[in-house]
């Protein structure tokens, strides 16, 4: 609690913390599942893009067989020139070389993932490189091999075989593809559940900001309903403020006198405390229905209007005792009505008039009534005939029958 009772306050002044723990319980547990989905989410893009290289290393590498496989088929069947011997046996010695750099790599390489500087992932790659290159040896020494044995009816056989088998490579890559396709619909689905839970965390942290309770008016406190350590549970006030500035007399009227008042209505209210002088003030609402107030004696109600003063005086204090005094005998000389022509909606109030048998529904504004007859001031003459007669349900323009 950051005020007490008869300190002024701000619009917006923080009044008092509450400490949501049930809310600092789910906002942890919120983040910790965030933290988890958030690294599942990144292991997965790391997986995707590791499968992607090495599957792009295995298509380039399966591509390349395809083209060797076709040559030296067409070569097998058309016969081998000298020069290709020469070339062939070139690529022996590169083969060879780069098969001594991808070794040297991978050691180096298996050397730093043992001291935790290189990654698991870029061993497996060098070892990757390292089978490549070792079946490129081997590509390049069989196929000097086949060179000087010539075209025999064995070396076409196994071009035509090692060409049918690079064609079957085709379906492996399409299972590659679904393999993929299969882990970016994983990576879909944990994006999607890590949006859900930061959407979550989002409103747990809206949640807990509503833990700063403020004042909604310029004010002085009046009430401390709570000491700091109370469980608050939702709805409950922390404290009351008093607006200066939205003050007004609460008055009961005995259920004899109940039927003398309506919304609208004024009366002279006045403050035995604060001497004789009396103040204007206006009925503002009436109770939708009588009551006991407790400590009344035998079976009396009373029915509970809210007065607004039309000018308020000075070193006025909540709580002070008020009397309240209307009239209930009408003015002389004054344009009166029966109360059931009377139309209420919201704050106006209405008349139907039938004159030449057509209704018109006028706006008035009424003053004091005896409880059978009300006085009504506005464009409503004496000469007007009114409808008493369930006049709410008349609309301007209908045709009536006047009975006089």
């Amino acid at each position: 609690m950051l005020v007490k009772t008869d300190d002024f306050v701000k619009k917006g002044q923080v009044l008092a913390i509450v400490s949501d723990v049930e809310g600092q319980e789910q906002l942890a547990s919120l983040q910790n599942q965030l933290a988890v989905q958030r690294s599942v989410r990144d292991e997965t893009l790391a997986n995707i893009a590791l499968r992607r290289t090495q599957l792009k290393i295995e298509r380039n590498r399966r591509e390349a067989e395809r083209r060797r496989s076709r040559a030296e088929y067409a070569e097998a069947v058309a016969g081998i020139p000298p020069e290709k011997l020469a070339q062939a046996e070139a690529d022996v010695d590169e083969a060879v070389a780069q098969l001594r750099q991808s070794r040297r790599e991978r050691e180096r390489l298996e050397q730093l993932f043992a001291d935790d500087i290189a990654s698991q992932a870029q061993v497996e790659k060098a070892q990757m490189e390292e089978e490549i290159s070792l079946a490129r040896r081997t590509r390049a020494m069989k196929r000097v091999e086949e060179l000087k044995k010539g075209a025999t009816r064995e070396a076409k056989a196994s071009a035509e075989a090692e060409l049918a088998v690079s064609e079957a490579n085709l379906q492996s890559e399409r299972e590659s593809d679904m393999e993929l396709s299969i882990l970016e619909q994983q990576l879909q689905t944990k994006t999607l559940n890590l949006m859900r839970l930061e959407d979550e965390l989002r409103s747990m942290k809206n949640r807990l900001s509503r833990s700063r309770i403020v004042s909604p008016v310029d004010g002085q406190v009046i009430i401390v309903h709570h000491q700091p350590g109370e469980v608050l549970h939702r709805g409950t006030p922390v404290a009351t403020i008093l607006d200066p500035t939205d003050l007004w007399v609460e008055a009961e009227v005995a259920e004899e006198d109940s039927g003398h008042v309506f919304a609208g209505q004024e009366v002279i209210v006045r403050f035995p405390s604060l001497g004789p002088k009396s103040f204007a003030g206006r009925i503002q609402s009436v109770a939708a229905t009588l009551r006991t107030p407790r400590g009344a004696q035998g079976n009396a109600r009373f029915l509970q209007v809210k007065v607004k003063l039309l000018a308020e005086p000075e070193n006025l204090k909540p709580g002070i005792e008020a009397d309240v005094e209307g009239s209930s005998v009408l003015a002389e000389e004054v344009l009166t009505v029966p109360l059931q022509a009377i139309i209420r909606e919201g704050g106006d109030t209405f008349l139907v008039t039938a004159n030449d048998s057509k209704t018109r529904r006028l706006q008035v504004q009424v003053g004091v009534s005896d409880g059978e007859r009300v006085e009504v001031k506005g464009d409503v003459t004496e000469a007007d005939l009114v409808v008493i007669d369930q006049p709410s349900r008349f609309d301007d323009n209908v045709t009536v029958t006047v009975q006089r």
